[in-house]
């Protein structure tokens, strides 16, 4: 019969000329259960054991010499010849617990490799280059909390004075040192002394409260809503008396001093206006009175005096009516329109003077009109003298209506000219006045020569 042998490197080998641990020669035979755990020697030398059997057929793993046991071995390891400093490519022996506890043997590099990841967990890296803020933070993070420290506790110092080496320091230590800093910035709390005793509805439940004291205690004594807030103070021999001077609820009950008087309606009118000068502007709700006064002041000269004015530039109404006015040196405003040589459009501006010249130059066509009469309602007049007005022709841009000997008017300032007496031209040469007027804004015109 063949029989199968499983080699420890996993192959499979066809076993001749085995023989029995036990040295006796056999000839290939057919297996049972019961075989399963012996072993037999091959002529190599090597050692295999029957680790199951089927159908007859044996299948055979590599194993130690027959017989070894952990005191044998422990022996050999024993008298083998020391090696003080392993080598990555040495070998030891390892029971394999994940393949059947089979022996196989490991390097001293991997030993190493796996002890090294292992031990990266549980301890911080001896290496100083490696050791960082953020991994000495972290591991103060992940440690342990303690919420009330003791004095033989220690705390991690970088000694400032002995080249930043690290030290400890004792929770005691620290305590210590701080207390001598504080102690030199603070009131120490047995050295505070709280004079103020509460406040109380009663004087009787204040002397209740306490019945001696010390010289600066105090207390407030409040009745509630609608009573004034009294505060008491400790007399050693008075015992709690009310201090006048802190329980006036409004000032009508507290003496007036000599620098900071109250307020009276007297003293404001006799203030003294310190700092004024006349201004200008118009007077609003921001200002203070002295602001006011010196602006008021300052406006008041530009207004002339109810008596005796004498007015240096010229005065506008702005078509306000002058009442009960008694005229005297009083002249007309005359205004010169000089020479006109064009033919053209003359326009007379009431508001530019109620009398105005103008001199005709030469045979032109000169279109008189009017403008910016007064108001209607009030009656303006325009006297326009003019000089050589016959050696041109004179027109007028809107009507003019022209008084005649009847009282009658026309618009026609031709049978106007008849009517006075068989006139039909103006003078080549002297002077012809006119008088315009209207009542009604220059809606209707009237005429006359004069």
């Amino acid at each position: 019969m063949t029989i199968h042998a499983n080699s420890a490197a996993g192959h499979n080998h066809i076993l001749h000329n085995w023989e029995d641990a036990d040295a006796t020669a056999r000839d290939a035979r057919v297996y049972v259960a019961g075989d399963v755990g012996k072993e037999s020697k091959l002529a190599d030398g090597t050692f295999w054991r029957v680790v199951s059997v089927t159908a007859g057929v044996a299948t055979f793993r590599e194993s130690a010499a027959p017989g070894a046991t952990a005191a044998t071995e422990g022996a050999l390891i024993n008298s083998a010849t020391t090696k003080a400093t392993p080598v990555d490519a040495d070998m030891v022996g390892l029971m394999d617990s994940a393949a059947s506890n089979i022996l196989k043997k490991l390097s001293w590099f991997n030993v190493k490799a796996a002890l090294k990841t292992y031990f990266d967990t549980l301890y911080a890296s001896a290496s100083g280059g490696s050791e960082t803020t953020t991994t000495t933070g972290a591991l103060i993070n992940s440690a342990t909390a303690k919420t009330t420290p003791v004095d033989a506790d220690m705390l991690g110092l970088m000694d400032s004075a002995a080249s930043n080496v690290l030290k400890k320091l004792s929770w005691l230590n620290l305590k210590d040192t701080l207390k001598t800093y504080f102690d030199g910035i603070y009131l120490a709390s047995s050295a505070y002394v709280q004079h103020f005793k509460g406040k109380y509805a009663t004087v009787g439940a204040l002397t209740t409260a306490y019945p001696t004291a010390t010289d600066g205690d105090y207390a407030i004594v409040d009745a509630g809503a609608g009573h004034n807030a009294d505060e008491y103070i400790w007399d050693a021999n008075e015992g709690w008396i009310k201090s006048t001077a802190a329980s006036a609820g409004t000032t009508d009950v507290l003496t007036e001093g000599s620098t900071n008087l109250y307020f009276t309606g007297t003293r404001a009118i006799a203030s003294v206006l310190t700092g004024f000068t006349a201004g200008s502007g118009t007077v609003s709700a921001a200002d203070s009175i002295l602001q006011a006064i010196q602006k008021i002041v300052g406006n008041l000269s530009n207004y002339a005096a109810l008596a005796g004015a004498t007015f240096t530039g010229a005065v506008i109404l702005s078509d306000q009516n002058l009442s009960r006015a008694n005229m005297v040196d009083c002249a007309a405003v005359t205004l010169a329109k000089g020479t006109i040589n064009a033919t053209g459009t003359v326009t007379f501006d009431y508001t530019a003077g109620s009398v105005q010249t103008l001199t005709c130059g030469g045979a032109y066509t000169l279109t008189w009109a009017f403008s910016n009469w007064p108001p209607t309602g009030n009656k303006g007049f325009i006297e326009v003298q003019a000089t050589n007005m016959g050696l041109g022709t004179l027109a007028f841009s809107g009507t003019v209506n022209w008084k005649q000997k009847n009282d009658t008017y026309t618009t026609t300032f031709g049978t106007y000219l008849t009517d006075r007496g068989g006139e039909t031209a103006l003078k080549s040469s002297g002077l012809d006045t006119f008088l315009f007027w209207s009542q009604d804004a220059g809606t209707t015109i009237y005429g006359t020569l004069l």
